[in-house]
């Protein structure tokens, strides 16, 4: 299984997109003074990417769990005390 680590261009980024038999998508885009964030697919099973990736390359998992990490410590540390998590 061959994997692609670049950053590219929208033109080259859309073109994968097009010969990609599944793909996950996270973007963000910038409306006024806050970011929309989104996550797109083009099918549910499409999540099994990053099953996958998370299975065949250690660097990647640990990013994965880097992430929930840091996620877990930014709520506790803004958790309202009044609202159960």
């Amino acid at each position: 299984m061959g994997y692609i680590f670049t950053i590219m261009t929208n033109r080259k980024a859309k073109r994968i997109l097009n010969e990609s038999d599944d793909w996950v998508l996270f973007s963000s885009k910038k409306k006024g003074d806050y970011y929309e964030m989104v996550v797109s697919m083009n099918r549910d099973e499409a999540w099994e990417i990053l099953l996958q990736l998370a299975i065949d390359k250690y660097h990647i998992r640990e990013t994965f769990r880097n992430i929930i990490n840091i996620t877990d410590e930014h709520l506790k540390d803004n958790q309202d005390s009044s609202e159960p998590e």
